[in-house]
């Protein structure tokens, strides 16, 4: 039902994102910037069919909200407002043309504003209690956006969040009704005199220092809201005259208004001269890793991460296939959070003698972003100087500058110089964690969302059954650039430090259907019809009872294995209906002549089958006058002739169509 709801918010101008009560089920704050597409919210509410609805407000949606929390209702004009709990109201304003940061108490003492950065619950959302958790209220519209224009703010709530002090008092600090909006002055105060490359570098480390002569200070999380909405609007704005555009302040820099160096060239073609023919992809590991590209491969601790890579390497070495994918030769290096001393054991351990480097942490403490550049200039220098085609980072949080990996824009720019070795033919993996929670799939990956969006591929590794440790299953499941869905696969890890591919989760559990079915065949040594093997069904020894359709699938399906015997038509209750047996398995405490007969039997009677189906399949289709049709014909008669004399069949019918 609230899918619906989320789809018209949308139709009305709205942003939304899923939530639990107040709480977000997605990484929601790029939708404080855009909103999100039909598709998108579809699938939200697809995966999570009773979850809430919130919007973000702000710019993106067009909207200021007055929450008023109980007490006094102040005097506002008429608008779209909605019931939140008993006595608690969310008033809806349009957003003027200047950003307006959420506020606590600033205009009276019951009285919030969620403005640029914020977000609010939306009608028919649940409201739970604090204390205990459970849901004591559901979200009500008063006045509908539907049938109620929004008004503008009050020119008295703007004259209050928009009072002023002097940048001298600001810098010392704020107390909890202000520093809001303090944040606000300060930060726009900065942005407009600094140049955009070092709104990271310079503004927000000031920020930061300002923040904590706060009393209290803000939470990072609100602090970093305010400073990237405004940062959103100033970027708007033309830039600054004489400004260096980007620069790493490095060897890898790209100059500046002094000494300018372009490496771009702008030059648009039309579009019917466009052409659909791509360069192909060079596959290291078909499916996984490729050159000019960067994989982002992520997992719990100790998942096995660094057991995979090592089989990685001994399945590029042999060129064989891995999780059913083919590998091909490459020479690789790894720069390791691990030692020089583990890996060589780990070279004896899997036998490996593929050409590879490893370079272990160079210090015992993060790299600042000049540190990060310089090691990937000189591993790019390396790979070239080497022909390496493959760089594995492992892990990446061992060595990349980031400090905060839920701060989107050092993720971003920690990401960019990558792309120097993307150029070089490489193929990068960055080996990451999960969070600590273990995430949803897709964005399971610790730290903001913008890490995902800055790889081709995206490889979850996962265990098959979490609960237990000791399970050798596991799930990879990858969401590529190069695939409409994503897929997924089940590997065991088996003796002699080797994977075998099992298959899809699916079909674990249709094999695990089977085998169900098989068990309780063994009921009835002497046959069973469909009806009343679902009518006798032990729901307790076998769980839930399947569906007549679905039984009949699975039964099929063990009869084309060569496992169920179909004993053919019979009369049961006066209808006609086949009765299915499971093929007993031969048991090892028969004599030895006697063991073979069997043996042989039940082969000579699963070749029958095959060949008889393989004939009958080859004759649809075929002209029944033509001289190739009588001569299968005449083969599948024999055929079946042969079957019904070893009990393959139970009665001939001399029809194909049988």
């Amino acid at each position: 039902m609230n899918k619906e709801h989320a789809l018209e918010y949308l139709r009305l101008g709205f942003s939304v994102i899923p939530t639990r009560g107040k709480k977000p089920l997605v990484e929601w704050r790029q939708y404080s910037q855009e909103k999100p597409t039909e598709r998108q919210v579809i699938e939200w509410w697809n995966k999570w069919t009773d979850a809430d609805i919130a919007s973000p407000t702000g710019n993106v949606s067009g909207i200021v909200v007055v929450d008023v929390d109980g007490g006094k209702i102040p005097s506002l004009p008429n608008t779209v407002f909605s019931e939140t709990s008993q006595g608690h109201y969310q008033y809806f304003f349009k957003h003027p043309s200047f950003p307006i940061a959420n506020s606590v108490k600033v205009v009276e003492e019951n009285i919030d504003i969620r403005g640029d950065g914020g977000f609010v619950v939306l009608p028919p959302s649940r409201h739970f209690n604090k204390e205990t958790g459970e849901q004591d209220f559901t979200y009500r519209w008063v006045n509908a956006p539907q049938n109620t224009a929004f008004a503008d703010l009050p020119s008295w709530i703007l004259e209050k969040i928009k009072e002023k002090k002097p940048i001298e008092a600001l810098v010392q600090g704020s107390s909890q009704g202000s520093r809001n909006n303090d944040a606000a002055s300060v930060i726009g105060s900065l942005l407009a005199r600094y140049p955009q490359s070092e709104w990271e570098s310079v503004c927000w480390s000031f920020v930061e220092a300002w923040n904590t002569k706060n009393n209290p200070p803000l939470s990072y999380n609100e602090l970093r809201s305010v400073f990237n909405s405004i940062a959103s609007r100033q970027a708007s704005k033309p830039p600054r005259q004489n400004v260096q555009p980007f620069g790493y302040d490095t060897d890898l820099s790209r100059g500046s208004a002094d000494n300018p160096q372009v490496s771009f060239s702008f030059n648009p073609l039309p579009l019917s001269q466009l052409t659909q023919d791509e360069s192909p992809v060079e596959w290291v590991w078909e499916g996984f890793i490729a050159k000019k590209h960067i994989t982002l491969f992520s997992a719990l601790w100790k998942a096995g991460k660094t057991t995979l890579i090592a089989n990685l390497l001994k399945a590029i070495q042999e060129e064989r296939a891995l999780a059913g994918k083919d590998t091909y030769a490459a020479k690789i290096l790894i720069l390791s959070e691990e030692s020089n001393v583990m890996w060589a054991r780990r070279r004896t351990e899997h036998a490996i003698t593929l050409p590879v480097w490893i370079s272990s942490r160079p210090i015992r403490q993060k790299l600042n972003y000049k540190e990060w550049i310089y090691l990937l200039e000189k591993a790019t220098q390396f790979c070239k100087e080497n022909n390496i085609e493959v760089l594995i980072i492992d892990t990446l949080s061992a060595f990349w500058s980031v400090d905060n990996e839920n701060d989107a824009a050092k993720v971003q720019a920690a990401l960019l110089p990558i792309n120097h070795l993307l150029d070089n033919n490489i193929a990068v993996l960055l080996v990451h964690h999960f969070r600590k929670s273990g995430g949803d799939e897709g964005v399971a990956a610790r730290g903001s969302g913008a890490l995902g969006a800055g790889v081709d591929i995206l490889i979850e590794f996962t265990r098959l059954d979490s609960a237990n440790p000791n399970s050798t299953e596991r799930l990879i499941k990858t969401y590529s650039r190069f695939e409409e869905s994503p897929r997924e696969v089940v590997i065991d890890y088996v003796e002699n430090d080797h994977y075998i591919t099992v298959g899809t989760r699916a079909e674990l559990r249709r094999s695990e259907k089977l085998e169900t079915v098989k068990r309780a065949l063994e009921d009835y040594p002497s046959g069973v019809t469909l009806s009343e093997l679902h009518e006798k069904w032990n729901s307790e020894e076998f769980d839930k009872t399947p569906s007549k359709k679905s039984l009949e699938r699975y039964v099929k399906e063990l009869v084309s294995r060569g496992e169920v015997f179909v004993d053919g038509l019979t009369r049961v209750n006066g209808g006609g209906a086949r009765r299915y047996r499971l093929i007993a398995p031969v048991s090892d405490n028969l004599p030895l002549t006697e063991h073979a007969e069997v043996v042989d039997k039940q082969v000579a009677i699963e070749q029958a089958r095959r060949e008889e189906k393989e004939l009958r399949l080859a004759l649809q289709g075929k002209d029944k006058n033509s001289q190739e049709y009588a001569e299968i014909y005449k083969k599948w008669v024999t055929s079946r002739e042969k079957g019904v004399e070893l009990g393959a069949f139970q009665f001939f019918v001399p029809s194909p169509n049988e």
